[in-house]
């Protein structure tokens, strides 16, 4: 088991005047090889909680626990545990710096004193991983780049350094529906090919739907809800009082079936409601 956090409280400024508890007593398993989805309202507790798996944050109670290193708020340091959890924040092409792709890419690797050889290949091998061409763009400036390959480039920083966990933060914020598709079809491969454990974090009900195999809900700095994207999405009610919502495609079954049309309403993805529809569609034909 890569991620286990044990009764994990984080307290901002405590014991000063602008004291806050972002999250409180959380219990959560990450599994080998899963693709998590993390969804809440702003100020839920999400990023606290993601800056805690890889060492960013320690906790002010509990304990972390990954890959069996141990975290709590005594803990010294976490290097190696931030070499396992690659984090992407939102907008990492911010953080682009280098004047070519390669050297950007090789940056972190040449910080952990590897030879050359190794940088080399480490570039080399991220940059296929996020799916473009190393001999076409390592010696382009990220600068010259589209959004969606800036984005995917400041991944491959990441990926360069070798992390078993990839926890992605609105890896698609800003970008156009092109750049979204190219990202979010690179997240798909690293999981299904690469077997990478993922976290994605997302206030797209829609992406988290068709992505993830778990979802995890937090409201107010806890766990409010966890289950398979059905198992969640069933329970419209809940989410809503959360100030969150379902898929629109699973809102618009609902609106269906209250027209009187026999569908189910626990559809949230387009490719389940395009299959529903033209069974019932068939049905319809044939009767």
């Amino acid at each position: 088991m890569p991620v286990k956090m044990e009764k994990v409280t984080h307290i901002y400024m405590q014991g000063g005047p602008f004291e806050a508890t972002a999250i409180f007593d959380v219990d959560l398993e990450i599994q080998d090889g899963e693709f998590l989805g993390l969804i809440g309202h702003t100020g839920s507790g999400k990023s606290t909680l993601i800056q805690h798996l890889n060492g960013l944050l320690k906790p002010t109670q509990g304990t972390v626990i990954v890959n069996e290193t141990r975290i709590d708020k005594d803990s010294k340091n976490l290097k190696s545990v931030r070499q396992q959890v690659g984090l992407v924040f939102q907008y990492p092409e911010h953080q682009l710096f280098e004047e070519t792709v390669e050297k950007d890419i090789a940056f972190g690797p040449k910080n952990l004193g590897l030879p050359q050889e190794e940088v080399n290949n480490r570039v080399r091998e991220a940059l296929q991983l996020v799916g473009l061409p190393f001999d076409e763009i390592k010696d382009r400036s990220p600068f010259e780049l589209s959004g969606g390959q800036r984005r995917r480039v400041a991944i491959a920083g990441v990926l360069a350094m070798k992390p078993d966990i990839l926890i992605l933060d609105e890896p698609t914020a800003g970008l156009d529906p092109r750049g979204r598709e190219e990202i979010f079809s690179e997240i798909q491969t690293l999981h299904r090919e690469k077997k990478f454990t993922i976290v994605l974090v997302s206030h797209s009900m829609e992406d988290v739907a068709r992505l993830v195999d778990r979802i995890i809900v937090m409201n107010k700095g806890q766990v409010a809800l966890t289950g398979t994207p059905k198992e969640v999405f069933a329970r419209a009610d809940e989410l809503k009082q959360m100030g969150l919502d379902v898929p629109q495609i699973t809102s618009l079954m609902t609106r269906l079936r209250e027209r009187g049309m026999d569908v189910p309403t626990d559809i949230y993805t387009l490719e389940q409601a395009k299959d529903v529809l033209r069974k019932v569609l068939e049905g319809r034909r044939h009767a």
